[in-house]
């Protein structure tokens, strides 16, 4: 047995601790309801409160329901999980033609071709779900194929064009018909554009620098596969429900033990040690088909957690438990889901008592910085230092034009009133001189300035000494048109 008050106690301290304006829990072992409750309300501001059909964009939570997806035309023997991509789609291409000849259906569910989180190419892009998957012939491969987990949207974005190809339907259609309508998901939906009634939905919020407030919902459709479902407290209960309990008809006990399994490792200073320090109790944290794989006092942790514009998710299995865990969340970032993640299950499964809020804040703020490329370039790119005095070796005015590179289409650089404005790929940036031809690029929309806060980029010369390029470093280099 387990103990409601405390549990709720302990959900209520963490939502209060981080502000967030409202959220849903629920806690099953065996299919059988131990906890279920719902905090807050579902718009700062108005009085309806959150509820068990309440909807939240679940992000990345996403990413299960695309691992199934794929499962089902396993399970179907439409295809196996080491069939070739190219075997599939004779179209994939990646930078490294070698690679592309071998990536299976593995390799694009358990993030370990190589990319890395380049996610400016599509998240809030102007780029088509076809456009982000043809541009993987460009893309930079950021890690060794094969070698740690590499956490990015690609790979599932082209599992779900294999879907589409195999099964005739789109992805969104084939979710509804072969997932959503036969588990009874009522709420759910590929994505928050797809709602009947989007009034039943929560409102994403932020911290924006002046406390938490209610922001608008941004489309993003074309991440579907990889981000963009929505969900609600009663459709992810079931969803864990069917992981923690062999699959309960609708997979396979073998296929849910391939996904469990471990396919690649998060390295505590790889490419994304987030991946890593967010699972701050874990001794070991791997990737399976769809699924995070990690170690809490000598238990498997199966999860996945979610984090879009505005909102954070969690879902979380225990096999050899028959447990499943749900935290749903809508203000962005927010820590309470990683702490309660450990609060709870330790609660459920006998662990330590500890106050995994001190222990949460601690350990976020010691993350190290993603591992440099093999070049030496950070991953995230920051001019180091800045000269002072300095100025472009050319007027502002004769940087204006269009930049185009051949994957990432147009980039287009504005004057007027004295300052330069630039178009990156659907996402308005003014450029505020940084030092000599290099400028650093600020959203203007305050959603996208969440995940960017600025972007560096400059203008280089071509070889007859004209500024003809303009080159974001560690992405691409675009030409003057």
């Amino acid at each position: 047995m387990i103990d409601d008050e405390k549990i709720r106690r302990t959900i209520e301290r963490a939502l209060e601790h981080w502000r967030v304006p409202g959220g849903a829990v629920s806690i099953r072992r065996g299919g059988r309801k131990l906890y279920e409750g719902c905090f807050g309300v579902k718009r700062l501001g108005e009085r309806a409160r959150i509820g068990k059909h309440t909807q939240f964009d679940i992000g990345s939570v996403s990413k299960t329901f695309n691992a199934a997806a794929m499962a089902l035309l396993v399970e179907e023997g439409r295809l196996a999980w080491d069939t070739r991509a190219i075997d599939v789609l004779p179209e994939f291409r990646l930078a490294d033609p070698a690679i592309a000849e071998q990536v299976t259906m593995r390799d694009l569910i358990a993030h370990r071709i190589g990319h890395g989180e380049d996610a400016i190419t599509n998240y809030s892009s102007h780029f088509t779900r076809a456009e982000i998957l043809a541009q993987m012939r460009v893309l930079p491969l950021r890690a060794p194929f094969r070698s740690e987990t590499c956490y990015q949207s690609y790979g599932p974005l082209a599992a779900a064009a294999v879907v589409e190809r195999l099964s005739g339907l789109s992805w969104e259609d084939y979710v509804e018909a072969r997932i959503l309508k036969p588990l009874g998901l009522a709420d759910a939906a590929p994505t928050y554009e797809r709602l009947r009634n989007k009034r039943a939905s929560s409102s994403p919020h932020a911290d924006f620098g002046r406390g938490v407030e209610a922001m608008a919902h941004r489309d993003f459709s074309n991440l579907a596969p990889a981000g963009s479902m929505v969900a609600s407290l009663a459709d992810l209960a079931s969803w864990a429900d069917i992981h923690a309990n062999r699959g309960l008809g609708f997979l396979k006990p073998a296929t849910l033990g391939e996904m469990f399994t471990p396919h690649s490792l998060v390295h505590p200073r790889g490419i994304s040690p987030v991946r890593w320090h967010s699972r701050f109790a874990a001794t070991i944290v791997s990737y399976g088909l769809g699924w995070y794989v990690h170690d809490f006092i000598g238990h498997r942790v199966v999860e996945h957690t979610g984090a879009l514009e505005g909102y954070i998710a969690l879902v979380i299995v225990v096999p050899e438990e028959r447990l499943g865990i749900v935290i749903l969340t809508n203000l962005h970032q927010t820590p309470a889901p990683l702490a309660l993640r450990y609060a709870l299950l330790s609660l459920c499964l006998g662990g330590p008592e500890r106050d995994w809020i001190a222990l949460a804040e601690a350990k976020l703020r010691a993350i190290p910085k993603a591992r440099p490329l093999a070049d030496g370039t950070p991953y995230y790119y920051r001019p180091i230092g800045r000269r002072q005095g300095t100025k472009p070796s050319v007027p502002l005015r004769a940087l204006a034009g269009r930049y185009r590179h051949g994957g990432y289409g147009d980039i287009a650089v504005t004057f007027a009133r004295g300052r330069l404005k630039a178009d990156i790929v659907g996402n308005a940036c003014d450029l505020e001189h940084w030092h000599w031809n290099e400028f650093r690029a600020v959203p203007k929309d305050r959603g996208v300035k969440l995940y960017y806060k600025e972007l560096f980029l400059r203008f280089a010369a071509d070889g007859a000494g004209a500024l003809t390029r303009l080159v974001i470093p560690s992405l691409a280099e675009f030409r003057r048109r």
